[in-house]
């Protein structure tokens, strides 16, 4: 695979990915709002129409059922996260819809394009009259809404229906833009957006995967699904577990969980989890993990299956 730790590549060129380990959800009818509200870990009525957050939706132990990028407009919300938890989080967020006038379905005929680096904005303004900014960051259109991130850098996530997203393929090829893989997941991975997959489904409390730090847990809203138990760690300061992610080698394939190890300069000793790990080069991983906080004291880890591997601190995302 190709390097991709090189923010300054993306910066300076235009290059488009297509998201499809992505999924889009739409939740609508006359109660989808308040449903809503009581599901996930912000305050959705206090959300504006041409915003977008992150959050979660969590079971009644607090747990993570799934990571959601939530907007709305006046008549449905909705939400995108990884396709590979995806029908397991409907599964569970559906359970409580048999008293509720709503309707929620994964929207298999819209696709998600990432619009990356330098001319994403001229790109974008040759097919509509109005896009997203730092003030702005969505901006629906018929049959298509564009939200803007700005962080790490500048980018854009195109939600487009078949037809939309079948001409513009063939723009991409015939203007020879380049089509990358793996990009946006990179750039979301270093700006400390937690990655769940399906085995993380129900496994991790939102404070432990840095929602805090990302505005993605509201502590004034009234009653949803975990709330007694996500306030209880939040206010009695009981989670010892944060968000990381690391650099560095191993010769070996790394699994979900796989364990982690800190040297304390006498033993290597377990110091957390893997969440999810990308390679950028050869034997070079970026990995996201669950570590316990108190002990990352220096920054020499490995994995416990690898004695030879070597990782460092690449962003603690600790505020």
């Amino acid at each position: 695979m190709k390097f991709l730790y090189m923010n300054k590549f993306v910066q300076n060129n235009f290059v488009v990915e297509d998201l499809n380990e992505w999924s889009i959800i739409k939740v609508s009818d006359i109660e989808h709002k308040q449903y809503l509200q009581n599901h996930v870990t912000i305050d959705l009525f206090n959300l504006q129409y041409e915003k977008h957050i992150l959050c979660a939706n969590c079971n009644a132990n607090g747990k993570v059922n799934g990571v959601l990028r939530l907007f709305h407009n006046q008549d449905n919300c909705f939400y995108i996260q990884r396709s590979s938890i995806c029908d397991i989080q409907l599964f569970a967020l559906k359970k409580y819809t048999i008293f509720s006038k709503i309707k929620i379905k994964k929207l298999d005929n819209y696709f998600l394009l990432g619009i990356i680096g330098k001319h994403a904005k001229e790109f974008l303004l040759s097919y509509f009259n109005n896009i997203p900014n730092c003030i702005t960051s969505v901006v629906f259109h018929n049959n298509a809404c564009i939200l803007w991130l700005g962080s790490p850098i500048e980018r854009f996530l195109l939600m487009i229906d078949k037809k939309q997203f079948l001409y513009l393929k063939k723009i991409l090829l015939h203007n020879r833009i380049l089509m990358v893989k793996n990009y946006w997941l990179y750039l979301d991975i270093i700006d400390g957006v937690p990655i769940l997959e399906k085995p993380a489904f129900q496994k991790f409390f939102p404070k432990e995967i840095n929602l805090d730090f990302l505005d993605g847990i509201n502590l004034q809203k009234g009653c949803y699904c975990g709330q007694e138990i996500i306030s209880k760690m939040y206010f009695k300061n009981i989670n010892n577990k944060k968000l990381y992610c690391l650099v560095g080698t191993t010769n070996i394939s790394m699994h979900y969980f796989s364990v982690l190890e800190i040297y304390d300069g006498y033993i290597w000793r377990k110091i957390g989890n893997v969440l999810f790990a990308m390679c950028i080069q050869d034997d070079i991983f970026l990995i996201q993990c669950i570590l316990h906080c108190k002990y990352v004291q220096n920054n020499k880890f490995r994995l416990a299956v690898d004695q030879s591997s070597s990782f460092s601190i690449f962003r603690s995302y600790i505020i």
